[in-house]
């Protein structure tokens, strides 16, 4: 789980623009999809592997779930958001199999030990386990997000007080 919203750079070189910045495409040594010659990430410094880089809009500004003023940004920089995102303070980048990661807030459930992740006023998942697919039946039948790490954002419910400095 993330702050900053990114997505995968692949990208179709014979379709790309060509003039800012100078993308150039594979050369024989980095075309990593044989069905598609032109195909690969946008840096030639990663060998054109695609990797997940910062979706940034309005200038510099990246896409940060705990901003709270990024749903206006980025729904005039034409980039769509879903009805479960939630931007501001306890939200974080969730993965989903929705082409990009989703932003919501979330909270650590004492009792249950286990993390809530927040869908809209009245509705909350309960994540039973790390890296558990959860379905978003809001969005579509197959939308989906995945659970973080129990002990990474709720580090107080598996080692309280950060363990005493003690590790146990």
């Amino acid at each position: 789980m993330h702050r900053y919203m990114s997505r995968c750079d692949l990208v179709d070189f014979t379709d790309y623009p060509f003039n800012e910045p100078p993308f150039v495409p594979p050369g024989t040594t980095y075309q990593y999809f044989p069905e598609n010659k032109m195909l690969g990430g946008l840096l030639h410094t990663a060998d054109y592997c695609p990797m997940y880089s910062l979706i940034v809009v309005e200038g510099d500004k990246e896409l940060d779930c705990e901003d709270p003023e990024i749903n206006a940004i980025i729904n005039a920089a034409g980039v769509d958001t879903f009805e479960v995102e939630t931007f501001g303070a306890n939200s974080k980048c969730f993965n989903s199999n929705m082409g990009r990661p989703l932003c919501m807030k979330y909270h650590c459930n004492a009792e249950q030990n286990q993390v809530q992740v927040v869908i809209n006023a009245s509705h909350a998942v309960t994540c039973p386990y790390d890296g558990a697919m959860m379905n978003l039946p809001w969005i579509n039948k197959d939308a989906k997000f995945e659970c973080p790490k129990l002990a990474t954002v709720c580090p107080d419910l598996i080692c309280p007080g950060n363990c005493s400095g003690r590790g146990y």
